[in-house]
């Protein structure tokens, strides 16, 4: 998937800003996630197109990244710090030039040595642009980049083990949906884990209502690391703008009242990791007064027609 996005991911993780916000530059896969046998050779490519207007060019480099955060940061490591995957890969050139509207295919190949470490090693394949006119006010001291991320696992003693840290429930409000669930997966092995995170939602009938997929977007784990996971059980509109009548739209656009408990299970591609229960309730209080009150009304207008109707007597 090509993935323009990923050069704004890259420039929040680098705390980088981009001076000319028109380029148009896009990369191809965003992640490349391979496995390879110490002392073995693989390769693979990564299409780059130049959606401008103007010919460009870059220059490419490799760099070692660590987790960082809760959140699926990383923390790129200084471009001197060649030990590991940036030792592994070569390039077929260390600049590109294209002219607008041209993609080209730059290989890559990951050449692993015969003592490599068995599990997960990571770095970026950045392409720096080095074509700025600063003529035009092109600034370059904010240097546009773009990368892919390479996800590289070397066969052997690999421990892919997760752990369910932390599941919680967060609710806006007690009168209707959304409620949202924050699960906190670590790490514990040696490789990058794909966890599978799914949460189950019965009612007070032991009845599933509903089923979440935790992990949408096929987040990974980084070893050593924990990432938190958030997903919202909605029916209808999301959070109103608050007010009476605006919550009581929300109440009745959601449909959810009573107990509930989710059962949050966490695994990967060896098992079962983890299991919790975690328990909410919703009360859409407003429905229920009015509904209430309804009643009453009802209530009190029988009652007044069967006083104020007529009696019949006999003698």
């Amino acid at each position: 998937m090509r993935s323009r996005f990923l050069l704004l991911l890259l420039v929040l993780c680098l705390g980088f800003s981009v001076a000319n916000t028109t380029k148009a530059i896009s990369v191809g896969p965003g992640l490349v996630d391979v496995t390879v046998d110490a002392g073995k050779q693989t390769d693979f490519s990564i299409l780059v197109t130049n959606e401008e207007a103007q010919t460009l060019s870059f220059a490419l480099t490799i760099q070692k990244f660590i987790p960082q955060g809760d959140s699926g940061q990383v923390e790129f490591l200084s471009p001197n710090d060649t030990s590991g995957l940036p030792d592994w890969l070569f390039l077929e050139a260390p600049t590109l030039t294209l002219r607008s509207g041209e993609s080209r295919n730059v290989s890559v190949s990951l050449r692993v040595p015969n003592d490599a470490t068995p599990g997960g090693h990571y770095a970026a394949v950045f392409l720096t642009q080095t074509s700025l006119d600063t003529s035009a006010g092109q600034n370059v001291s904010a240097i546009p980049r773009i990368g892919v991320l390479v996800f590289a696992t070397v066969n052997g003693n690999v421990v892919e083990k997760v752990a369910l840290r932390e599941a919680r429930v967060e609710q806006i409000s007690g009168s209707h949906l959304p409620a949202r669930f924050i699960v906190t997966v670590e790490n514990n092995g040696n490789v990058h884990v794909l966890p599978s995170v799914r949460i189950d939602i019965t009612n007070v009938f032991r009845q599933t209502v509903a089923s979440l997929d935790g992990n949408t977007v096929d987040s990974r784990v980084l070893p050593g690391s924990a990432r938190v996971f958030t997903s919202d059980w909605i029916k209808g509109s999301g959070v109103s703008d608050g007010g009476f009548w605006n919550e009581l739209k929300q109440e009745w656009s959601n449909g959810a009242i009573g107990w509930y408990e989710a059962r949050i299970r966490v695994s990967s591609r060896v098992g079962d990791s983890g299991e919790t229960l975690v328990r909410f309730q919703v009360w859409p209080w407003r429905s229920l007064s009015i509904g209430f009150g309804l009643i009453l009304l009802l209530t009190f207008a029988y009652i007044g027609m069967r006083r104020s109707k007529p009696r019949l007597y006999s003698r």
